[in-house]
């Protein structure tokens, strides 16, 4: 799905998004994954699902426009912990939305995850108030014991935790952005994300 830059920004703030998730969820359309979901093939992927997960459209707006973008949403426990593990890309224009459903500030890793990625993290209004981007944590090399391997993808992530506590993360592919005039490191403070409900 391609951005729409607009000159005009939405209103409407983000947390009624957070405080009704189910609402919302029963709202978007769930289905089979988009014919853009295409998956590692990958021993080490055989046992992450690749069942469908809400589907959604936010809206990220700065002062220079807003982008919308089409994402899947990460709302139960085991979809938080899938994410975008094992895809083969991440189409631009889309993403992913995890909404935390109460305050956290635990950081995000790269395990099983072959895609760089931007990750916005949000507060309960839907600011950005941090962004990063993640390279993937290289594959478990031959010998390499899968425990040894988690600890490597671990702290490797370590310096892209958020330095504050957030309600919600939207992950894009890394450089759509920059692609569409917008600077990651630009964002927190001047940007706000909006889950659509239709």
């Amino acid at each position: 799905m391609n951005a729409t830059v607009t000159g005009t920004l939405p209103r409407r703030a983000l947390a009624g998004a957070f405080v009704g998730v189910a609402l919302l969820a029963a709202a978007c359309a769930r289905g089979a994954p988009d014919s853009g979901s295409r998956f590692v093939d990958d021993p080490d992927c055989a046992d992450v699902s690749r069942a469908p997960m809400t589907r959604g459209t936010v809206t990220l707006a700065t002062g220079q426009g807003t982008l919308s973008v089409s994402v899947e949403i990460a709302v139960t426990e085991e979809e938080r912990r899938r994410g975008l593990m094992c895809r083969a890309e991440v189409p631009r224009g889309t993403g992913m939305l995890f909404q935390a459903g109460r305050e956290s500030s635990t950081g995000f890793w790269m395990l099983n995850t072959y895609v760089p990625l931007d990750i916005l993290y949000l507060d309960e209004r839907g600011t950005v108030t941090h962004a990063a981007r993640m390279q993937p944590c290289r594959p478990r090399a031959l010998g390499e014991t899968r425990p040894a391997w988690r600890s490597r993808c671990l702290a490797e992530s370590a310096p892209h935790r958020p330095p504050a506590p957030y309600r919600a993360v939207l992950e894009l592919p890394a450089g759509w952005l920059e692609a569409n005039g917008l600077s990651p490191s630009a964002l927190p403070g001047n940007a706000r994300v909006e889950l659509n409900d239709g």
